[in-house]
């Protein structure tokens, strides 16, 4: 199953580096060409005075004031050229010296790179005119690869900036998914013991995206609860029913002998619906969604397990740490009933329950002073409806069903020798702090 944190973080991250490398770019494009328009206007203002330092002498050719012009085009090589092209000749900058650029090749308005010797990358503006009557040519042009260069360690270190900024983003990111998926965690551990007490989470604390999905969890659960103890209060009533009907049918056939098929029918619906009757009598009105306190919860059942077993005597040993657990008060009830019930019906005199943690889980001990179980018959009681001792009731599906609880809850069951006689059931339990 895909991870949905994961997914949103791929997300997130993708979208977060689209705009980042999106929001570089559209930067790095902003600054050359405000770069390239701020040399262009500085062009512009140096062929302007160009043309104002243009002059022609009575014999019609073309010169230029010196004094007019910036002393950069007349150091060699300083990166600032010109050339114009008169009717009487050719006029160009001192910085050119030896160069003979090609700058045919630069027409229209618009500032273009042009190749220059060396390292050197040219911007070149190219203007035709008429002056006192005659077409001129001009080119100026200003090296920019120093700022070429400056452009490049800028954007490098702008890329440099935008990953240590998208590892910050990530990790703020991952922080605040981790926060945002925290209230899920909350809720799973608030709807596990909604098993066994009202859902405890404040309102404030849900994203409205999910409060829908909580509610109708809640309400759901609500509603299993209440049918699941609608469904056992059914039960007992009914059991409670049938039992005037089955006592007056096993009366009509009271002079059949016990082998006949009639006698045996009977007799294991009385089993079926005492067992309903203790049932409902141990787990109580309000057992369905509560959490087990051995402390406060096992007292009544062997108060009960004493009236239903008047001749043996039940001890009960409990260890301190116990307290309240997050395990079905139900369950448990119902699974030490049986067991307690079983090893009443079976004891000489005496019947020891013990609870006590063992390690991460719950160990339930039930101890007899009967006859013991030979090895060989330990599995045979555990299958659904077999019963090893026709002549006592119950044990048909006592262990059974109590086999079938402690397997809903992944845990272990034993049946075990006691040295001086009698038969010893362990159970273990897994344990969760929530």
């Amino acid at each position: 199953m895909a991870s949905l944190r994961k997914r949103l973080g791929r997300q997130l991250l993708f979208s977060m580096l689209l705009i980042l490398a999106g929001l570089l770019l559209a930067m790095n494009l902003a600054i050359r060409d405000l770069v390239g328009d701020y040399v262009a206007s500085r062009l512009e203002h140096d062929l302007d005075t160009l043309v104002s330092a243009l002059q022609r002498d009575g014999s019609g050719h073309w010169s230029l004031d010196e004094r007019m012009l910036s002393s950069v085009y007349r150091r060699v090589r300083s990166g600032h050229y010109y050339r114009i092209d008169t009717p009487s000749g050719v006029l160009r900058s001192r910085s050119l010296f030896d160069l003979e650029p090609d700058f045919s090749a630069v027409t229209g308005a618009a500032p273009r790179e042009l190749d220059g010797p060396g390292r050197e990358l040219w911007l070149v503006l190219h203007r035709r005119i008429v002056k006192q009557g005659q077409p001129l040519t001009l080119w100026i042009a200003e090296d920019i690869h120093a700022l070429h260069d400056r452009l490049r360690w800028w954007s490098v270190l702008m890329l440099l900036l935008v990953v240590m900024g998208a590892v910050l983003l990530v990790s703020w990111q991952s922080r605040l998914l981790s926060r945002g998926f925290a209230i899920f965690d909350r809720l799973r551990q608030a709807l596990t013991a909604r098993r066994y007490e009202p859902l405890d989470i404040d309102a404030p604390q849900i994203p409205d995206e999910i409060t829908p999905l909580v509610t109708e969890i809640d309400r759901l659960l609500e509603q299993l609860r209440q049918r699941t103890q609608r469904t056992r209060n059914a039960l007992g009533d009914l059991a409670h029913e049938l039992k005037r009907p089955l006592q007056m049918l096993m009366l009509a056939h009271e002079d059949q002998e016990e082998s006949a098929p009639e006698r045996r029918a009977l007799a294991q619906l009385q089993t079926l619906i005492d067992r309903e009757l203790k049932r409902a009598r141990i787990s109580g009105a309000d057992a369905v969604g509560r959490r087990f306190d051995p402390q406060q919860d096992l007292q009544p059942l062997l108060e009960v397990m004493r009236s239903i077993h008047p001749g043996v005597a039940f001890s009960i040993d409990l260890a301190d740490d116990l307290g309240q657990m997050y395990l079905d008060r139900d369950d448990l009830l119902e699974l030490i009933g049986n067991l307690v019930d079983n090893a009443g019906k079976f004891a000489d005199g005496a019947v020891r329950l013990c609870l006590r943690r063992d390690g991460g889980q719950l160990l339930i001990e039930v101890e007899d002073d009967g006859p013991g179980l030979p090895e060989d018959q330990r599995q045979r009681v555990l299958r659904k409806g077999v019963r090893l001792d026709e002549t006592r009731e119950g044990q048909g599906l006592g262990l059974r069903i109590c086999a079938d609880i402690i397997a809903s809850y992944q845990g272990e069951l034993r049946l075990e020798d006691v040295a001086t006689g009698g038969l010893l059931v362990r159970v273990w339990l897994p344990l969760s702090d929530s």
